[in-house]
């Protein structure tokens, strides 16, 4: 207590000038019937004061144990939301640097197997413009390792048209649709496309030494849509996801948006790569290109074309690994 407070006690005090002699209890306590402070003190008996002093003591072991309590089950998860990562505009490089392999590289088979699902189309030319079909649905393959043969199924779910002319096209073209339903089919892909006029199928290395000197070469969305489309049919390991994430960050344009979910409610890294609506075809062009990358094997989990509208996913990926198990073929 500062002296300062003490004197404004002191001349707070309505007995301060009151002559009081030794042991004159009576005469300051007349003196001051007009202070606010009660001099009225009631003392417990003897065993009320152990009664008392028992519930002290049993407040004070509640508290305790609350206070561990409290300990405890801070410790435990909450029900919390989880603030999500912030990512920089290029963290494809640190990404790409720090990859961890997935389960899936631990599977063996003869057939290397992938299930994706999301929306398809396709086209066709017609007087004045181009017709538009959408199927929704799944599809799998069961690759050979030489890759010269695929085994597909399709499950369609659902189709729908662009427009009025889109509908007429296809209907009055009906083997130019897929019918609602499964089929299964063999495909004869023979050798990937990049490596055309070689007279057989490249090693595994091929991919990653053209994926790491091709990315700066295309437009940013056409290095997503490029990356999507060798993801959703390859079982790639961890070297070659590193690579893939590698040609992507290589394009001019392309970024990373942020932490995001995919339509199954996994976390990933969301990358963009602008459209030029100048140069691409068909109605969704004035977006981007948008993937979700699991930033801890790199493995693609999405893929699809994002405007001020929202995400229309082309691709999930939902399975991949190697086995040795396929279905038949359908007639």
């Amino acid at each position: 207590m500062t002296e300062r407070t003490l004197d404004l006690l002191a001349a707070a005090d309505p007995a301060r000038d009151a002559p009081v002699g030794p042991g004159d209890v009576e005469t300051l306590l007349r003196l001051a019937s007009n202070d606010v402070t009660s001099y009225e003190l009631h003392l417990p008996d003897r065993r009320r004061r152990r009664a008392l002093a028992g519930v002290a003591a049993a407040v004070a072991v509640v508290a305790v144990t609350g206070a561990a309590a409290a300990v405890v089950l801070d410790r435990a998860p909450a029900n919390r939301p989880v603030a999500p990562r912030v990512w920089p505009s290029d963290c494809l490089a640190e990404l790409a640097a720090g990859l961890h392999a997935a389960p899936y590289e631990a599977t063996t088979g003869q057939y290397e197997y992938v299930r994706n699902a999301g929306r398809f189309s396709d086209r066709a030319p017609i007087p004045g413009g181009v017709a538009w079909v959408y199927y929704v649905g799944e599809y799998s393959t069961w690759t050979t390792a030489d890759r010269r043969n695929v085994r597909q199924r399709t499950v369609t779910e659902s189709v729908t048209f662009a427009d009025d002319a889109s509908r007429a096209y296809f209907q009055s073209h009906p083997e130019r649709m897929r019918t609602v339903g499964t089929t299964v089919v063999d495909v004869l892909q023979g050798v990937p496309p990049e490596f055309m006029g070689t007279s057989s199928p490249p090693p595994p290395e091929s991919l990653i030494d053209t994926l790491d000197t091709t990315g700066s070469t295309f437009r940013p969305a056409l290095v997503l849509s490029r990356a999507s489309g060798t993801y959703g049919t390859r079982v790639l390991d961890v070297a070659t996801r590193s690579a893939l994430l590698r040609f992507i960050a290589a394009a001019d344009g392309v970024v990373c948006a942020g932490e995001a979910t995919d339509p199954t409610g996994r976390r990933g890294v969301a990358v963009t790569g602008p459209l030029d609506s100048a140069l691409e075809v068909g109605p969704l062009k004035h977006g981007v290109n948008r993937i979700i990358v699991d930033p801890s094997t790199g493995d693609l989990l999405a893929a699809g074309y994002a405007d001020g509208t929202g995400t229309i996913w082309s691709n999930v990926y939902l399975e991949r690994g190697f086995t040795d198990s396929r279905p038949a073929v359908t007639q």
